[in-house]
């Protein structure tokens, strides 16, 4: 009897400890950004506006905020609503983001290609990543998601897929000056970007096809 009750105390001993050291995990980056948008206006008047974003921090901890808008193309505007979320990421990703994040290489490796296929059009929105390695080195890239490997496009999913919550308010939006500040500068030293084109609206196709 006292050893099977030894053998119990044992097996939880060492589930707990497992545990313990799943929990110990950290990002090999002090900070990770990771934002989609789309730029509006033109010259001293332009802006970009966040729909969505993403920013997990040296311990792990993520916070998530999401923007709906009732018109996403056109003269943008912040009025719609929005919902946040902040929780700690899973240790499985984070040893994911630790493979590509860590300051070994540059985020333009990851481009496989610089300019859409002929006839193509992209409807938007563009991404954000950037960070800083625990070195203090720090990068960032502009996204077209066909643009970049796979490596890199697998692990921008797994974060957008992560939960958030389901409680939207309403009459606001999120802002963050200095980060639309960042990704305005970025877009308009990136010479790759194209246009974005609105796909035709529904009631223009049954009109094209009378």
């Amino acid at each position: 009897m006292n050893l099977i009750k030894f053998s119990v105390i044992a097996s939880l001993f060492c589930a707990l400890s497992i545990s313990a050291q799943a929990q110990n995990v950290k990002p090999k980056f002090k900070k990770f950004i990771l934002v989609s948008y789309r730029p509006s206006g033109s010259g001293n008047k332009q802006f970009v506006r966040i729909e969505n974003y993403r920013e997990i921090d040296e311990n792990g901890i993520l916070y998530r905020s999401d923007n709906s808008f009732n018109d996403y193309y056109g003269d943008l505007t912040y009025d719609g609503r929005t919902t946040d979320t902040t929780y700690r990421i899973p240790d499985s990703l984070i040893i994911a983001l630790n493979k590509v994040f860590n300051g070994s290489k540059k985020l333009t490796e990851h481009m496989i290609t610089n300019k859409l296929p002929p006839g193509a059009n992209f409807a938007g929105p563009f991404e954000f990543i950037a960070y800083t390695a625990n070195d203090n080195t720090s990068d960032n890239l502009v996204i077209v998601p066909s643009f970049i490997d796979d490596e890199i496009r697998s692990l921008l999913e797994k974060i957008w897929r992560l939960p958030h919550s389901r409680i939207w308010k309403a009459g606001r939006v999120y802002r963050n000056k200095v980060i639309e500040a960042q990704v305005l500068k970025n877009h308009k030293a990136s010479k790759y970007v194209p246009e974005i084109v609105e796909p035709p609206r529904v009631k223009e196709l049954i009109l094209k096809s009378n």
